[in-house]
C-alpha cells in the first residue's frame, strides 16, 4: 500500500512559474489574498497531493461552489405574495 504524499513543507522554496508559461495558458492576472498562514498552508498541500496549481485549485472551488448555490436556490420555495 502506498502511503499518501505529504504536503510540501511551509519552509521549502516554492517554485517560480515562468511568465511565459502564464501568457502560455492564457492566465495572466494576479489574485492576492490575505488569509491565515495555517489554511495556506492546508491549501497548498492539498493542492501538491493532487498535482494541481493553486490557480486550478480556485477554479474547481469556485465552479463547486457556483453549483451548490444554484441547487440550494433551486430547492428553495418561490416566494409569493400572500396579502
Amino acid at each position: 500500500m502506498k502511503e499518501p504524499t505529504k504536503p510540501p513543507s511551509p519552509k521549502q522554496p516554492v517554485p517560480r512559474v515562468d511568465g511565459r508559461t502564464l501568457r502560455r495558458n492564457g492566465k495572466t492576472t494576479q489574485f492576492k489574498v490575505s488569509i491565515p498562514e495555517e489554511l495556506h498552508i492546508e491549501i497548498k498541500g492539498f493542492a501538491a497531493q493532487r498535482r494541481m496549481k493553486l490557480g486550478e485549485l480556485v477554479e474547481q472551488a469556485f465552479a463547486i461552489l457556483k453549483q451548490e448555490e444554484a441547487k440550494s436556490a433551486a430547492r428553495l420555495p418561490k416566494n409569493s405574495s400572500a396579502n
